[in-house]
Parts: structure tokens; sequence; C-alpha cells
């Protein structure tokens, strides 16, 4: 069977400390792989937070920018880059973006 696990024939040859130093070897590189998948981890769940603050923080902007919009005004998201910006009052036709130059049409 592939996952049986089969114990050479030399292993009982071996010295006793080596068999000591394979598992102090065995027991190091497990820690080390522990503290690794840890600080993965960590940094992994600093990311995750930092992008949810991020997510909070351009939903409240784009809450805020909403309701300063005056009568007629316009919030307009670029296709291209996803800047968002204002237009002016009654504002039809075509503009570009401020970020990227994209050409929009305003409906």
């Amino acid at each position: 069977m592939k996952k049986e696990i089969t114990i050479p024939e030399q292993l009982h040859r071996l010295k006793p400390e080596e068999l000591e130093a394979a598992a102090r070897r065995r027991e190091n590189y497990s820690v080390t792989r522990d503290l690794q998948a840890r600080e993965f981890n960590d940094a992994i769940l600093i990311r995750l937070a930092k992008e949810k603050e991020l997510e909070i923080e351009r939903e409240k902007e784009k809450e805020r920018s909403e309701s300063s919009l005056s009568e007629g005004e316009k919030l307009i998201q670029c296709e291209k880059c996803g800047m968002e910006f204002q237009t002016g009052i009654a504002m039809k036709g075509k503009m570009n973006c401020p970020e990227c130059n994209h050409a929009i049409k305003i409906v």
C-alpha cells in the first residue's frame, strides 16, 4: 500500500545518538514550521483587518459624498480606474475622468 510506512532495515543499526539527533531535528523542524505558520496567519489576519477598515472608510466616504451632492448633481464612477467624482448641475454629454482621462458618457 502507498500510505503504509515502512521502517528501513538499517534503522536498528543506527546508534542511539543518531536516533536522538534525528528526533531533535524533527522537533526543531516542527517548531520552526509552527512558528512560520503562526506568523503567516497573523499577517493574513492583519491584512484582512486593514482591508475591512478601508472598505468601511470607503463606504463612509461614499455616504458623505452622496449626502453632500446638491440637487441636480450626479456622482459618477469611472469604469476604467474606479474613481468617483461629481458632475456639475444638469451636466449631460461626455466628459473625461480627472484621474485617468478616460472618456465617460453622462446620461
